[in-house]
């Protein structure tokens, strides 16, 4: 039997029709993935994870904060707080507000980012990285706060009401009300070297 009536007997118009379509089907949804795929690993890697990666970051910062925040040392020494923390990742970043009265306590989304509206915070503090504050927050102890300048330029003490740029105190704010935090990690006689009236 030669080639060509095999094919003949194989390829019956009917079946040939049907592989004429399947043929045309492929060529159409292979130019189709073809045209679209720059369009599609535009919205995958671009915007669409950016959003998912933000709202993942969001979460696990305001996560860390809520878990760790008001069971640190500190935060049962001073009647009233407002920071506002943020934590940058690659292309992305978190800002939250801690806020402590009389009252209450709450961990709050931050209108914005710290570093654009760090004055109107008691304190504003930036991490580089994810694993620079869960470094800190996760631990947070004056030994750690002491060795923080061992973690380089990853966490960055932002100007506000008590701080001002160059890491000055405001003279015009009192910080009398955080000497109990002061006493926990300094020594009266570092503390009398300062001029922090505690």
């Amino acid at each position: 039997m030669s080639l060509s009536s095999w094919l003949h007997q194989v390829l019956t118009p009917s079946r040939i029709k049907t592989l004429t379509q399947l043929i045309i089907t492929f060529l159409v949804v292979g130019a189709l993935l073809l045209f679209i795929s720059p369009i599609l690993r535009g919205v995958t890697t671009g915007k669409a994870i950016h959003f998912q990666s933000s709202e993942q970051l969001d979460l696990e910062v305001k996560a860390a904060l809520e878990k760790n925040i008001a069971t640190n040392q500190f935060f049962p020494l001073v009647s009233s707080v407002n920071l506002c923390v943020q934590v940058n990742e690659k292309d992305t970043s978190a800002s939250f507000r801690v806020i402590k009265t009389t009252k209450t306590n709450a961990v709050r989304k931050a209108a914005l980012p710290c570093d654009q509206d760090s004055l109107s915070y008691d304190f504003a503090v930036k991490f580089a990285d994810k694993n620079s504050f869960d470094l800190l927050v996760n631990d947070l102890t004056c030994d750690k706060i002491a060795r923080i300048n061992l973690l380089s330029k990853k966490v960055v003490v932002l100007p506000s009401k008590y701080i001002l740029p160059g890491f000055m105190l405001n003279p015009e704010m009192k910080v009398e009300k955080y000497c109990s935090v002061l006493q926990t990690c300094l020594s009266t006689e570092k503390l009398s070297k300062t001029p922090l009236p505690c």
